[in-house]
């Protein structure tokens, strides 16, 4: 682990291989097998894709490797290049499985450093659902892996504190505490970010405790930690620690997360990350927070979460935008935002509407019979988002029936502003822009309408 080290170390600090890409900023990758039974060079499967998704690095041809035809030892691959500032699609082929995509964002004037495994067949790698045993030569865990800054020059250095710090919080973003101690803490929340990716972190750590558009999946703890955590953050602060986080707390926090921000955006200037923290700050100047007018995917997970349900950019992205086709593709549980790679964009267009006519005459008809509509989503193949979107809009119309039904009135069916209301409150459940929900939902109502179709000739 510590010659691993020492090589990540040493490989970072050369000067960049050129790739007649363009200058401005650097990527250092740093690949290692998990154990010593791996050979070959570990970033075989390991390709770098522009926005667009047109390839323009294998890595396996640049770089160095080491161990790779050594049992006894687990082989490992670095590479530092230069690229242009701005955001790309790292991404790991797998066997039999589709490929998987991370975000990178390159900012101007700094290195972004990715430290990553590759597992060996029988390794556990997580789903959409759960952990599934797949069948794999070796696969490139990215969701598991580290990412740091640092200027060109400096490298990365292992025994820096701030790597340590950023570790953990990585980790604290991934269980949704806060696994620091009171001083590590105000290091986070109060150095200058020699890496940029500790501010990013600490962040998103903390903005939890101030608003309720934050993802509840993200915090699932006791009242005990929350308590605990609240009480090391007022002392960070200098308040009271009583544990309850208050007006007096929420004001300070704001006022120290949005200094965090803006030290971050000397750094880094306009960064999907840093719109996301500003977004969440103050949900209701969205539309006023960095430029977004070509929005980009972050490279947080729950800054896409937040980017998504509160900035219209990313909420209304274009019908076959690559942001509208990657979204219900999202993978894993990890902090970064990870997917597997979407098919070419649809020449579909968005939902006409007859199509929305004919879609809420079934959800009306299936909202009478649930009994029946579990039956047609058990066979008709939904995939988990469809399936999602059905049952939401069959709850939703039940309410609506029952409302109506008070009213003494007997006919129902969705108007245009219903259906655009059930969307818009999908969008914040589920974290989808609207047109990645409309081609879920015309799949899903033509899968049910399909097998009814064909039950009813049958019978």
């Amino acid at each position: 682990h510590e010659y691993h080290q020492a090589k990540a170390a040493e490989i970072s600090h050369r000067s960049p291989q050129t790739t007649g890409q363009g200058t401005g900023s650097e990527l250092f990758i740093f690949v290692r097998d998990l154990g010593n039974d791996g050979l070959g060079n570990p970033a075989d499967d390991l390709t770098l894709h522009d926005g667009r998704g047109q390839k323009i690095i294998e890595f396996k041809r640049c770089g160095e490797t080491g161990n790779d035809q050594d049992r006894s030892a687990a082989a490992w691959y670095g590479c530092n290049i230069e690229l242009p500032p701005g955001f790309y699609r790292l991404r790991a082929a797998r066997h039999k499985m589709p490929d998987l995509e991370q975000a990178l964002i390159l900012a101007p004037g700094w290195q972004v450093q990715v430290f990553a495994f590759r597992k060996p067949i029988g390794y556990s790698i997580p789903s959409d659902s759960s952990d599934v045993m797949h069948s794999s030569k070796s696969t490139i865990d990215l969701s598991n892996g580290t990412i740091f800054m640092s200027r060109p020059g400096q490298g990365f250095n292992p025994w820096d504190e701030s790597v340590r710090l950023t570790e953990l919080a990585r980790q604290g973003l991934t269980s949704g505490r806060i696994p620091v101690t009171e001083n590590d803490l105000q290091k986070i929340l109060m150095g200058k970010f020699k890496n940029p990716m500790l501010g990013l972190f600490g962040a998103h750590l903390l903005i939890p405790l101030l608003t309720s558009d934050y993802p509840s999946q993200h915090r699932e703890l006791d009242t005990s930690e929350t308590i605990k955590e609240t009480r090391t953050i007022q002392r960070v602060l200098g308040i009271r620690a009583d544990g309850i986080a208050g007006p007096q707390t929420q004001h300070r926090l704001r006022d120290l997360i949005t200094e965090v921000a803006d030290n971050l955006d000397d750094l880094l200037g306009n960064h999907p990350d840093l719109n996301a923290i500003r977004i969440l700050l103050i949900p209701s100047q969205s539309s006023a927070v960095g430029d977004v007018t070509a929005a980009r995917p972050p490279m947080l997970r729950r800054s896409w979460d937040a980017l998504v349900r509160l900035h219209s950019h990313y909420s209304h992205a274009r019908q076959g935008s690559f942001l509208a086709r990657m979204a219900d593709r999202i993978w894993g549980i990890g902090p970064w935002l990870i997917w597997q790679v979407p098919p070419a964009a649809s020449r579909s267009s968005s939902l006409e509407p007859e199509k929305l006519r004919q879609i809420s005459e079934l959800i009306t008809t299936q909202a009478g019979d649930p009994k029946t509509l579990e039956q047609s989503m058990g066979k008709s193949g939904l995939n988990p988002v469809e399936e999602s979107i059905i049952r939401y809009a069959v709850l939703k119309v039940i309410a609506l029936i029952k409302k109506q039904r008070k009213l003494n009135t007997n006919e129902f069916f969705l108007v245009d502003d219903q259906m655009e209301d059930m969307k818009n409150d999908l969008v914040k459940i589920l974290g989808l822009p609207v047109t990645t929900l409309e081609r879920n939902l015309a799949s899903a109502m033509t899968k049910i309408a399909t097998l009814s179709g064909a039950e009813k000739k049958s019978s």
